[in-house]
Formats: structure tokens, sequence, C-alpha cells
């Protein structure tokens, strides 16, 4: 693929053909401060939390550089987002927080953060933060200046186009005017577009450097406070485009318009108040309340509810993805949440306490019980005594109703009480031929019953 100032490439090795990097060819045209600061980055915060590490460099004879990356096979943001669910959302928002944490602690601001620079592997729950080439110290940031660029080409057309500042911004007036916004670009739907207006209380000097759409709002003011906030933001950004299913979500050709954009969603003086701590100052022909995030993101999605789609709706997302969302999309870089704070919200926490509070219920293996009856069922001692002693029972209750029949009806014919104690004798031999061989002393005899 080819960028503004290199293009990426697959490679191959010689000797070891399964395994590929890739390789940045930056272009001679770009700044050799702009290619040092990104090796120098790389080389103190690459390779781990899901950051790219930098494998080496090759400098050609033409003049060009190659940077030696990983390669990773990729599938594109566009491409999947019909498909995100819960999970997914979950996966891929914790490894670009954990990516930008590593960068907060190594002091580093990427101002590039988006969903291209993200790469991804959902299926290999695989991530890579890549693209360094905006990026920069942020101690040099507080200190009152970003890493300087000799030769920049887009402050050369920027200052052919009017603005001394380099940036090129149609917004936000850093020479000391005020603009009114009679901007391209389409306004959201929900509101009608008032004139907005931005002038500066102090001369800054501060870029606006990053990808628009996704430029924080204290970039488009060109604030110097500028911190690794602004990655905050720009990665709220990409969980708004998940959750309503639309990118890319803001559409502002200019930083008027993007300003307008985002008032839209929190209100005109939330910006304001902004504004104001960071010595600039707004103004509207008239106050925008703002839609909130929650109505922007049920109202507004994309895609149908009918199920036909493999993807999760915004109501399908836990109360705490809502609450993230407007944590990292806060127009305030002093109360917007740290990757840090991210990393501990519900939204993630409540998500392994679920898996960790699953008990795991052992079931043990019922025992073998043997049968009641049956060939194969081999009887005690206590069985077969009391078997006999039931057999016994039943035979002489037998003969003793016989008899009493036989008194009643004055028929004491011997040969019928003879008869009866047969046919007693008979049940006994009947009910003991269940028992086993070591029961026979205790079978009851046809005399036995007799008597």
């Amino acid at each position: 693929c080819a960028g503004t100032f290199s293009s990426v490439l697959k490679a191959t090795s010689l000797f070891h053909p399964e395994h590929h990097v890739a390789l940045k060819r930056v272009y001679p045209t770009c700044a050799p401060g702009r290619l040092a600061n990104e090796m120098r980055l790389l080389r103190r915060c690459g390779g781990a939390a899901h950051v790219t590490p930098l494998y080496g460099c090759v400098f050609e004879p033409c003049g060009s550089i190659t940077l030696v990356l990983p390669f990773m096979s990729h599938i594109s943001f566009v491409e999947y987002l019909p498909y995100f669910t819960v999970s997914d959302t979950r996966a891929y928002l914790r490894a670009l927080i954990e990516a930008l944490r590593r960068l907060k602690q190594c002091g580093v601001i990427h101002r590039d953060i988006k969903p291209n620079n993200f790469l991804m592997s959902p299926r290999e729950r695989k991530y890579l933060l890549v693209d360094f080439g905006l990026a920069e110290n942020e101690l040099s940031r507080k200190r009152g200046g970003a890493f300087p660029v000799p030769g920049n080409p887009a402050a050369k057309r920027a200052r052919v186009q009017g603005d001394p500042s380099g940036g090129g911004s149609a917004g936000v007036g850093n020479t000391g005017g005020t603009t009114t916004g009679a901007s391209a670009g389409t306004a959201p739907p929900l509101m009608s577009k008032p004139a907005v207006a931005v002038a500066p209380l102090i001369q800054p000097n501060a870029p606006r450097a990053g990808t628009r759409g996704f430029r924080a709002p204290e970039v488009l003011m060109r604030s110097k406070r500028q911190s690794c906030a602004i990655d905050m933001w720009s990665a709220g950004v990409i969980l708004l485009a998940i959750m309503s299913g639309r990118f890319p979500f803001f559409h502002a050709g200019d930083d008027t318009t993007a300003l307008y954009e985002i008032m839209c969603i929190f209100g005109s003086q939330a910006l304001a108040d902004m504004a104001r701590q960071i010595g600039k100052e707004i103004s509207v022909d008239k106050p925008v309340a703002g839609c909130g995030l929650r109505r922007l993101v049920t109202e507004g999605y994309a895609f149908p509810r009918d199920g036909s789609i493999p993807r999760a709706a915004p109501e399908d997302y836990p109360a705490s993805a809502m609450e993230l969302l407007a944590r990292m999309l806060d127009v305030d870089p002093t109360t917007r949440i740290t990757p840090e704070d991210a990393l501990k919200h519900p939204f993630f926490t409540d998500a392994e306490k679920q898996v960790d509070d699953v008990d795991v219920i052992e079931i043990d293996a019922p025992q073998r019980s043997e049968p009641a009856s049956g060939p194969g069922r081999v009887a005690t001692a206590e069985e077969v005594a009391s078997a006999a002693a039931e057999v016994s029972n039943a035979a002489a209750k037998e003969v003793s109703n016989a008899a009493a029949e036989a008194a009643t009806t004055h028929k004491h014919d011997a040969a019928t009480v003879d008869n009866a104690a047969a046919t007693a004798g008979a049940a006994a031999d009947d009910a003991s031929a269940h028992v086993t061989p070591d029961a026979a002393s205790a079978r009851v005899t046809p005399g036995a019953a007799s008597a």
C-alpha cells in the first residue's frame, strides 16, 4: 500500500521462505527529521503491548530509506465492520487501549490513531499499532513545540494558501483574526448549522497533524497543551464508529465544520468552556443543545436490526460500553479517561468477572448399583435368611387359611387338608428356587408346612 510519505511492501526471506516482513519504503521527499523521529520512538516503545517493533533499516543508493517491520496478515476494518460482536469490540478496544497505555508510559503521542493504523485479525485475536510517522515526544510537546520537521511539504502548501502557521485550517484563525463558518462539508441532520467562529486569545504554536475525523477538539483549536489524551479521543471515535455501524463517522472537510459536528453531540456550551481553558474563545450565532451520544448511536445505527447482519446492535451492548464511550469522547482533555483507568472500566472488568465467577461444578461419577434381582445377583446370608422366613410365613398362612375354610364348611376330609398342605409345599419349593444354592437349608418342606 502507498501513503503520502511512504509505501509498504510485503517481503519474503530468501533463507526462510515461511518468514515474511513488511518493508516501509520512505520516499526521499520525506523530511529526515521526521524519519529519525519515527525510528527513535519505535526503538523506545515498540515490541510490546501490540506496538509494532522495528527490526532494522536499509539505506538505498537512490536516497530512500526502508524500515524493516513485522508483517501481519489482517482484515480491513471496513470489511469487518458488519461482523463486530460485543466480544469482538471488547477485544479490539482492549488491545488498542493497551497500546495507548504503552505509549503513555513511554511519553509518546501517536497523533494518528485510526483503524488503518491499528491492524487486526479478529479470529486470532491479534492486533498491531503501526505508522509512527506523525508521532512525537510528549515531553517536547509540553516544553512548547513538536519535534522540528524541516522542509515539511504540507507546511509549504499551507503557507501558499495563506495560513502562516502551516496548518491550512479555514476554521481557526491563528493570525489573530476571526473566521466565520460558511464551511464545506455536510452538517449532521440533527441540527441546523449556525455560524461558528474560533478566535485565539494567545498566539499558539501547535500542530494539527492527524487524520480528518479523528482529531480531538484541542487539536482542532490548536491548543499547545496537547497530550496523550488526543489519542484516547481518536480511540473513542473508533468505538463510536463500531457501535453505530457508521464509518467514517465524522465527514467534516475543515476544522470549523469538525467543531460544529462535535457541538451537535455535546452542545456549544461544553465546547466553549473547554476552549476558554486553553486560551481560546468560541462564539456561535445561536446556542446548540447537543443530541447526546446515546441518541446519536441508537437513532443513527446504520445496519438493519432484523438479524440479517451478524453484528451487535447498540442495544446489545451493556450500559458500561456507552459510559466508556462518553468518557473517551470527553471534550475536556483534563477529565478525559486515561488508558490506565479505561482498562479498569466495568466494560472490561465485568466481562472478566463473569468468567471468573463461573462455578465449575464437579459431578461425581454415579456409583454402579447392583441389580435388585436377576441372574447376576449374589445374595448375602442375611438376605437368604429373610427370604426363607418370608416363604415359611406365607406357606403357614396359606395352610391356616385352608384349614379354617375346611373347618367352617364342616368338611374335615383328611384328603382336603393333605391337598392344602401339598399346595403350600409346592409354593414354598417354587419360592426357594429364586435364592442361591446356599439357602437350600432354609427351604420350607411340605412336612414342616403341614406341622
